[in-house]
């Protein structure tokens, strides 16, 4: 079974990759701010039929439920794969307290 967490790290990578803050991602998807954040966080899993507004909304970026549901990148596009490639990397180095100059 999949994480609420890793569906909201998930969802957080998308916002990031496309260059959106939580309230205009939320306002994009039809979704409430709390609402989103909640799913971002983790707290409450997207359900599908939300997730569909997503990908609506970003289907020239080909966002799809493999991506959002288990990692796969292969079916969304190559600019956004790189964008979210690079974006985890940025994360994963802060944690690891890694500082790019």
């Amino acid at each position: 079974m999949v994480s609420r967490e890793a569906i909201g790290s998930r969802l957080r990578l998308t916002r990031e990759a496309l260059g959106f803050r939580i309230t205009a991602f939320a306002k994009v998807c039809g979704l409430s701010r709390t609402r989103y954040q909640n799913f971002e966080a983790g707290r409450n899993l997207i359900k599908p039929e939300q997730a569909a507004k997503l990908f609506e909304a970003f289907a020239d970026d080909g966002l799809d439920f493999n991506w959002l549901y288990s990692g796969d990148t292969s079916g969304i596009s190559p600019r956004i794969a790189r964008a979210i490639k690079a974006r985890a990397e940025q994360l994963a180095q802060s944690k690891a307290g890694v500082v790019n100059e």
